[in-house]
């Protein structure tokens, strides 16, 4: 398994609206066998508990097989909401989406 990296922006809104969009988004680039998926929140302002949801399911699927989810560019509020969930205990957190 390479080192394939793929970078997958997160919509401003990551809510029950844009969830099948971005599970789609991020199923696909794992299915192209992506090791690294890197999470660009740089535009997102608020995630709901589906689009913590959306997160689980990919770090899951990436995990399985070897892989990692990276989250980056974390605005404030999106921060303290993953915080409170935990999962930046469990996914690394990087400041720019570039590895």
């Amino acid at each position: 398994m390479g080192d394939e990296i793929a970078t997958v922006r997160m919509p401003a809104s990551l809510d029950t609206n844009s969830a099948g969009v971005t599970l789609d988004e991020l199923d696909g680039a794992i299915n192209r066998g992506a090791t690294k998926v890197v999470c660009d929140f740089s535009r997102t302002d608020y995630i709901s508990s589906v689009g913590i949801g959306i997160l689980m399911v990919a770090f899951k699927k990436l995990r399985k097989s070897g892989g990692e989810l990276i989250l980056s560019a974390l605005k404030p509020k999106v921060r303290s909401v993953l915080d409170i969930t935990g999962l930046t205990k469990i996914i690394p957190i990087r400041e720019t989406a570039s590895l």
